[in-house]
């Protein structure tokens, strides 16, 4: 009985190995796709003491994002220009927000043109 006892063991490492490097795969790929896959890390990287990133988990907002706090110290730490990363990104999201919400207003407006609300 032993050796199923071995026998299962071994299955259930080699499941918990497999899964432990599927994550992983995941999250690399996921930071390579994400926002963050064009940034530059500085050399080794720097690790938080683990204090520091539970308290950052238990501050977490309602929708399960971290600390804006913790989020920059982390990168500007990691990657190599984050500050000026950070500056063109925001911009860059507020034209596509201003680009989507003027596209929006011009459908509205149309759409009360069409309907002849809008006597222009």
């Amino acid at each position: 009985m032993t050796d199923k006892k071995s026998f299962l063991e071994k299955r259930i490492h080699e499941q918990a190995v497999e899964t432990f490097y599927a994550l992983c795969s995941d999250a690399l790929e996921g930071l390579g796709k994400s926002v963050l896959g064009e940034l530059r890390f500085k050399g080794e990287l720097i690790s938080f003491p683990s204090r520091n990133i539970k308290e950052a988990f238990e501050q977490r907002y309602d929708d399960n994002s971290y600390p804006h706090k913790f989020i920059d110290a982390y990168l500007k730490a990691n990657f190599e220009d984050y500050e000026s990363f950070k500056a063109k990104k925001i911009e860059q999201y507020e034209k596509e927000k201003t680009d989507q919400i003027l596209d929006e207003i011009g459908g509205l407006t149309e759409l009360l043109r069409n309907n002849g609300d809008i006597p222009f």
